[in-house]
Protein backbone atom coordinates (compact mmCIF):
# COMPACT_ATOMS: atom_id res chain seq x y z
CA UNK A 1 0.00 0.00 0.00
CA UNK A 2 2.84 2.34 0.88
CA UNK A 3 4.38 1.80 -2.54
CA UNK A 4 1.13 2.84 -4.18
CA UNK A 5 1.19 6.19 -2.35
CA UNK A 6 4.80 6.72 -3.35
CA UNK A 7 4.02 6.02 -6.99
CA UNK A 8 1.06 8.37 -6.84
CA UNK A 9 3.27 11.09 -5.31
CA UNK A 10 5.88 10.73 -8.07
CA UNK A 11 3.11 11.04 -10.64
CA UNK A 12 1.86 14.30 -9.09
CA UNK A 13 5.25 15.99 -8.60
CA UNK A 14 5.85 16.80 -12.32
CA UNK A 15 2.35 18.21 -12.54
CA UNK A 16 2.88 20.44 -9.52
CA UNK A 17 6.27 21.65 -10.77
CA UNK A 18 5.29 22.48 -14.34
CA UNK A 19 1.74 23.68 -13.82
CA UNK A 20 0.97 27.40 -13.58
CA UNK A 21 -0.50 28.99 -10.47
CA UNK A 22 -3.72 27.29 -9.53
CA UNK A 23 -6.76 29.51 -10.03
CA UNK A 24 -8.81 29.84 -6.87
CA UNK A 25 -12.59 30.08 -7.49
CA UNK A 26 -14.05 33.53 -6.88
CA UNK A 27 -16.42 32.04 -4.35
CA UNK A 28 -13.48 31.29 -2.06
CA UNK A 29 -12.39 34.12 0.21
CA UNK A 30 -8.93 35.41 -0.67
CA UNK A 31 -6.40 37.82 0.73
CA UNK A 32 -5.80 40.87 -1.48
CA UNK A 33 -2.95 40.51 -3.94
CA UNK A 34 -1.69 43.52 -5.92
CA UNK A 35 -1.31 42.54 -9.56
CA UNK A 36 -0.62 45.84 -11.36
CA UNK A 37 1.16 49.04 -10.27
CA UNK A 38 2.90 51.97 -11.92
CA UNK A 39 6.62 51.96 -12.55
CA UNK A 40 8.99 52.84 -9.74
CA UNK A 41 9.26 56.41 -11.00
CA UNK A 42 7.08 58.45 -13.32
CA UNK A 43 7.94 61.85 -14.77
CA UNK A 44 5.30 64.44 -15.58
CA UNK A 45 6.38 65.56 -19.05
CA UNK A 46 5.01 68.99 -20.04
CA UNK A 47 3.71 67.53 -23.32
CA UNK A 48 1.50 64.98 -21.55
CA UNK A 49 -2.09 65.92 -20.81
CA UNK A 50 -2.80 63.65 -17.83
CA UNK A 51 -0.90 61.32 -15.54
CA UNK A 52 -2.10 57.98 -14.18
CA UNK A 53 -0.77 56.23 -11.07
CA UNK A 54 -1.88 52.61 -11.18
CA UNK A 55 -2.85 50.12 -8.50
CA UNK A 56 -4.94 47.04 -9.21
CA UNK A 57 -5.49 44.12 -6.84
CA UNK A 58 -7.58 40.96 -6.69
CA UNK A 59 -9.16 39.37 -3.67
CA UNK A 60 -12.44 38.16 -2.21
CA UNK A 61 -14.19 40.17 -0.90
CA UNK A 62 -13.16 42.87 -3.39
CA UNK A 63 -10.38 45.05 -1.98
CA UNK A 64 -10.85 48.62 -0.81
CA UNK A 65 -8.02 50.98 -1.83
CA UNK A 66 -6.20 53.63 0.15
CA UNK A 67 -3.16 55.73 -0.70
CA UNK A 68 -0.34 57.53 1.06
CA UNK A 69 1.76 60.38 -0.34
CA UNK A 70 5.11 61.03 1.29
CA UNK A 71 4.08 58.66 4.15
CA UNK A 72 0.93 60.70 4.87
CA UNK A 73 -2.68 59.80 4.14
CA UNK A 74 -3.73 60.87 0.66
CA UNK A 75 -7.32 60.79 -0.57
CA UNK A 76 -7.59 60.96 -4.37
CA UNK A 77 -11.36 60.48 -4.25
CA UNK A 78 -12.09 63.99 -2.95
CA UNK A 79 -9.67 65.90 -5.18
CA UNK A 80 -11.45 67.70 -8.07
CA UNK A 81 -8.28 67.50 -10.18
CA UNK A 82 -8.17 63.69 -9.94
CA UNK A 83 -10.24 61.09 -11.76
CA UNK A 84 -10.61 57.74 -9.97
CA UNK A 85 -11.67 54.27 -11.10
CA UNK A 86 -14.50 52.17 -9.66
CA UNK A 87 -12.74 48.95 -10.70
CA UNK A 88 -9.31 49.55 -9.16
CA UNK A 89 -7.25 51.93 -7.07
CA UNK A 90 -5.82 53.66 -10.13
CA UNK A 91 -6.22 57.44 -10.24
CA UNK A 92 -5.46 59.98 -12.96
CA UNK A 93 -4.23 63.52 -12.37
CA UNK A 94 -6.01 65.84 -14.79
CA UNK A 95 -4.42 68.92 -16.39
CA UNK A 96 -4.27 71.80 -13.93
CA UNK A 97 -2.16 74.83 -13.07
CA UNK A 98 -0.75 73.30 -9.89
CA UNK A 99 0.63 69.99 -11.13
CA UNK A 100 3.74 70.42 -8.95
CA UNK A 101 1.46 69.96 -5.91
CA UNK A 102 1.33 66.24 -6.77
CA UNK A 103 5.09 65.69 -6.79
CA UNK A 104 5.88 62.99 -4.25
CA UNK A 105 6.17 59.30 -3.34
CA UNK A 106 2.94 57.28 -3.47
CA UNK A 107 2.04 53.88 -2.02
CA UNK A 108 -1.13 51.87 -2.53
CA UNK A 109 -2.91 49.71 0.07
CA UNK A 110 -5.55 47.15 -0.93
CA UNK A 111 -7.58 45.75 1.99
CA UNK A 112 -10.42 43.37 2.70
CA UNK A 113 -11.52 41.60 5.94
CA UNK A 114 -8.78 39.01 5.47
CA UNK A 115 -5.86 41.44 5.34
CA UNK A 116 -4.01 44.17 3.46
CA UNK A 117 -1.63 44.14 0.50
CA UNK A 118 0.88 46.98 0.08
CA UNK A 119 2.50 48.12 -3.16
CA UNK A 120 6.04 49.31 -3.74
CA UNK A 121 6.63 53.06 -3.80
CA UNK A 122 5.89 55.00 -6.96
CA UNK A 123 7.73 58.29 -7.27
CA UNK A 124 5.82 60.91 -9.23
CA UNK A 125 8.28 63.59 -10.40
CA UNK A 126 7.20 67.04 -11.53
CA UNK A 127 10.48 68.55 -12.76
CA UNK A 128 11.17 72.23 -12.90
CA UNK A 129 12.86 73.65 -15.98
CA UNK A 130 16.63 73.94 -15.33
CA UNK A 131 18.09 77.36 -16.06
CA UNK A 132 21.58 78.82 -16.35
CA UNK A 133 22.10 82.10 -14.48
CA UNK A 134 21.17 85.03 -16.68
CA UNK A 135 24.47 86.83 -16.21
CA UNK A 136 27.33 87.59 -18.55
CA UNK A 137 30.49 85.51 -18.21
CA UNK A 138 33.72 87.56 -17.94
CA UNK A 139 36.07 87.09 -20.92
CA UNK A 140 38.88 84.58 -20.50
CA UNK A 141 42.26 85.92 -21.58
CA UNK A 142 45.15 83.52 -22.12
CA UNK A 143 48.52 83.59 -23.84
CA UNK A 144 48.99 81.49 -26.95
CA UNK A 145 50.32 78.02 -26.16
CA UNK A 146 48.97 78.00 -22.60
CA UNK A 147 46.21 75.67 -21.28
CA UNK A 148 42.81 77.04 -20.33
CA UNK A 149 39.40 75.78 -19.20
CA UNK A 150 35.98 77.18 -20.11
CA UNK A 151 33.52 76.23 -17.38
CA UNK A 152 30.00 75.06 -18.12
CA UNK A 153 28.55 74.53 -14.59
CA UNK A 154 25.20 73.13 -15.79
CA UNK A 155 22.13 73.73 -13.60
CA UNK A 156 20.73 70.98 -11.40
CA UNK A 157 18.17 68.72 -13.04
CA UNK A 158 17.11 65.15 -13.60
CA UNK A 159 19.92 62.87 -14.71
CA UNK A 160 21.26 62.06 -17.18
CA UNK A 161 22.50 65.39 -18.50
CA UNK A 162 24.47 65.63 -21.75
CA UNK A 163 26.78 68.58 -22.42
CA UNK A 164 27.49 70.06 -25.86
CA UNK A 165 29.76 72.96 -26.79
CA UNK A 166 28.71 74.92 -29.86
CA UNK A 167 28.81 78.35 -31.39
CA UNK A 168 25.85 80.71 -31.63
CA UNK A 169 25.32 79.30 -35.12
CA UNK A 170 24.88 75.83 -33.53
CA UNK A 171 28.14 74.54 -34.98
CA UNK A 172 29.90 72.04 -32.71
CA UNK A 173 33.28 73.11 -31.35
CA UNK A 174 35.77 70.65 -32.93
CA UNK A 175 37.37 68.27 -30.46
CA UNK A 176 40.66 66.42 -30.75
CA UNK A 177 43.69 65.59 -28.62
CA UNK A 178 44.09 69.33 -27.97
CA UNK A 179 40.47 70.34 -27.24
CA UNK A 180 38.03 68.12 -25.36
CA UNK A 181 34.98 68.14 -23.08
CA UNK A 182 35.60 66.68 -19.63
CA UNK A 183 33.28 64.50 -17.59
CA UNK A 184 32.41 67.63 -15.63
CA UNK A 185 31.13 69.32 -18.81
CA UNK A 186 33.94 71.88 -19.01
CA UNK A 187 35.77 72.59 -22.26
CA UNK A 188 39.50 71.90 -21.90
CA UNK A 189 42.27 73.34 -24.10
CA UNK A 190 45.65 71.62 -23.66
CA UNK A 191 47.16 74.64 -25.39
CA UNK A 192 45.41 77.47 -27.17
CA UNK A 193 46.15 78.75 -30.66
CA UNK A 194 45.11 81.99 -32.32
CA UNK A 195 42.16 80.37 -34.13
CA UNK A 196 40.63 79.55 -30.73
CA UNK A 197 40.06 83.27 -30.25
CA UNK A 198 36.30 83.81 -30.53
CA UNK A 199 33.39 85.35 -28.61
CA UNK A 200 30.64 82.75 -29.01
CA UNK A 201 31.57 79.65 -27.02
CA UNK A 202 28.22 78.30 -25.82
CA UNK A 203 27.55 75.44 -23.42
CA UNK A 204 24.31 73.53 -23.99
CA UNK A 205 22.91 71.16 -21.33
CA UNK A 206 20.44 68.53 -22.54
CA UNK A 207 18.14 66.90 -19.96
CA UNK A 208 16.78 63.91 -21.87
CA UNK A 209 14.31 62.77 -19.18
CA UNK A 210 12.33 66.02 -19.36
CA UNK A 211 13.18 66.63 -23.05
CA UNK A 212 14.72 70.03 -22.36
CA UNK A 213 17.85 71.79 -23.63
CA UNK A 214 19.17 74.97 -21.99
CA UNK A 215 21.97 77.27 -23.12
CA UNK A 216 24.52 79.26 -21.17
CA UNK A 217 25.27 82.81 -22.28
CA UNK A 218 28.13 82.99 -24.82
CA UNK A 219 31.70 83.11 -23.50
CA UNK A 220 34.64 84.98 -24.98
CA UNK A 221 38.10 83.46 -25.22
CA UNK A 222 40.83 85.97 -26.08
CA UNK A 223 44.15 84.49 -27.19
CA UNK A 224 47.14 86.78 -26.89
CA UNK A 225 49.74 86.10 -29.55
CA UNK A 226 53.26 85.19 -28.43
CA UNK A 227 54.79 86.40 -31.73
CA UNK A 228 53.96 90.10 -31.64
CA UNK A 229 54.90 92.67 -29.06
CA UNK A 230 51.97 94.47 -27.54
CA UNK A 231 53.89 97.36 -26.19
CA UNK A 232 57.49 98.41 -26.58
CA UNK A 233 58.91 100.78 -24.05
CA UNK A 234 62.09 102.45 -25.07
CA UNK A 235 64.09 104.46 -22.69
CA UNK A 236 66.36 106.71 -24.69
CA UNK A 237 69.07 108.58 -22.92
CA UNK A 238 69.63 111.87 -24.63
CA UNK A 239 72.42 114.29 -23.74
CA UNK A 240 70.08 117.20 -24.40
CA UNK A 241 67.84 115.98 -21.57
CA UNK A 242 70.66 116.34 -19.03
CA UNK A 243 71.21 112.62 -18.78
CA UNK A 244 67.65 111.83 -17.59
CA UNK A 245 65.90 108.82 -19.19
CA UNK A 246 63.21 109.73 -21.70
CA UNK A 247 60.38 107.14 -21.74
CA UNK A 248 58.83 106.49 -25.13
CA UNK A 249 55.94 104.03 -25.59
CA UNK A 250 54.32 102.96 -28.82
CA UNK A 251 52.25 100.07 -30.20
CA UNK A 252 53.29 97.66 -32.94
CA UNK A 253 50.91 96.22 -35.53
CA UNK A 254 47.21 96.91 -36.15
CA UNK A 255 46.08 94.50 -33.42
CA UNK A 256 48.81 93.94 -30.83
CA UNK A 257 47.99 91.08 -28.48
CA UNK A 258 51.18 90.20 -26.59
CA UNK A 259 51.24 90.57 -22.84
CA UNK A 260 55.02 90.68 -22.59
CA UNK A 261 56.68 94.06 -22.31
CA UNK A 262 60.15 94.47 -23.68
CA UNK A 263 62.30 97.25 -22.41
CA UNK A 264 65.17 98.43 -24.51
CA UNK A 265 67.73 100.86 -23.21
CA UNK A 266 69.45 102.65 -26.02
CA UNK A 267 72.37 104.93 -25.44
CA UNK A 268 73.24 107.56 -27.97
Amino acid sequence: MFSVYVQLLFCLVPFLIHSDAIEIPLSVEQLPVIVDVSEESQVAFPVDEEFSIKCNAKGNPAPVYKWTKDVKQFDPYTDPNIKTSDQSGTFTILPNDNISHYDGVYRCYASNPLGTAMSEDTKFIVPGVPKFPNEAVPPVVVEEGKPVVLRCDPPQGLSPVHIYWMTLDLVHIPQDERVSVGLDGNLYFANVITTDDRSDYCCFASFSVIRTIVQKLPMTLTVQSSCTCRMLQVAVRLDSYKGEPFPLSFRIGPNPTLSRIFKLHLKL
